[in-house]
């Protein structure tokens, strides 16, 4: 998302505060972890979460049933890209058994909490990307590369974290393609006292998402599927 000052009759490219320190980073991570469905706008079944070195990695299914993978982390490389894509296919090629036992709920509870969440879809879905990254660093050869990887399913997303005073972090999600930013990210804003990290629990008039990151941190063990009682109100659900 470009931001822009006026000044006189010219647009001054300008950003929010400074950038976050590792910490901060850290816990607006978890954050979007636990309200990925929010933050990507699109509706996902989450099967299980696996933490990474750098992030973690949630194999769902979309609402076509087709197999994705979404994983958010500090920063990609060209090999993390590999293990990325590579963690992709072995989940899409698991049978269906393999694929349903990894539901938190066991087997038993995948079927029905499947079938309530397949009813709650349009009668008429498109398959969405097959595995979408967010990522606070993102290598000059990974976005280099997102135009030939998009036709196979890849997208990408960039977080910005910016601390804009003692009271305020800016968390920004950017879809990119290729070297250009696409406009559409949602943005989180998270407000407490420092060092704590906590937000406001409602939206902003301009469409923005707040994360409370302080309960976010607090509740670090990821939920690994939507609970049943959930399904009527949205299309998902995250850790």
């Amino acid at each position: 998302m470009a931001m822009y000052e006026l000044d006189g009759n010219h647009l001054l490219p300008v950003r929010l505060g400074r950038s976050a320190d590792a910490i901060t980073l850290s816990h607006s991570l978890v954050a979007i972890q636990r309200q990925i469905v929010d933050v990507l706008r699109r509706p996902l079944f989450p099967l299980s979460w696996e933490e990474l070195e750098t992030g973690a990695s949630l194999t769902a299914l979309d609402a076509t049933g087709q197999v994705v993978v979404v994983e958010v982390l500090e920063n990609v490389d060209s090999t993390g890209l590999l293990a990325a894509m590579s963690r992709l296919t072995q989940a899409a090629t698991a049978g269906r058994r393999e694929i349903a036992s990894r539901y938190a709920g066991g087997l038993g509870a995948f079927s029905q909490d499947w079938n309530e969440f397949r009813e709650a879809m349009p009668a008429q879905v498109e398959a969405g990307p097959r595995l979408t990254i967010l990522s606070a660093s993102l290598e000059p050869d990974v976005v280099g590369g997102l135009g030939v990887l998009a036709s196979s399913g890849l997208e990408i997303h960039e977080v910005d974290v910016r601390i804009v005073d003692e009271s305020r972090i800016v968390v920004v999600v950017e879809k990119i393609s290729g070297m250009d930013v696409a406009a559409g990210g949602p943005l989180l804003v998270a407000r407490a006292p420092r060092p704590a990290l906590a937000g406001s629990a409602s939206a902003g008039s301009n469409g923005s998402r707040a994360i409370d990151a302080t309960e976010q941190a607090e509740h670090m063990s990821p939920v690994t599927g939507p609970h049943r009682d959930r399904h009527a109100r949205r299309a998902g659900a995250h850790p």
